[in-house]
């Protein structure tokens, strides 16, 4: 086992990781006008969530439904699909 190799693979991984949180929370951020901070993390339980600074977490793929029926998606909404 190669140890060293390991923990370089889990640093690469991590910084792809938070590239592509980055690219998803870019896109979602240009639907919302009511928070300019929103954030994306990976929950074991809930996926791919989009957060806010109220701490409000929403799964991205019930986030990017909506916008994809309504095209946009007030606060109250975004709360309503919220975990």
């Amino acid at each position: 086992m190669n140890i060293k190799r390991l923990i370089n693979e889990v640093g690469s991984s991590y910084i792809s990781y938070r590239q592509y949180c980055d690219k998803v929370a870019i896109e979602a951020q240009k639907y919302i006008d009511w928070d300019n901070d929103i954030g994306c993390e990976y929950f074991p339980s809930d996926g791919v969530c989009l957060t806010t600074t109220d701490a409000d977490v929403c799964p991205a793929t019930a986030f990017f439904r909506v916008i994809e029926e309504k095209g946009k998606i007030s606060q109250s909404e975004f709360k309503s699909i919220c975990v």
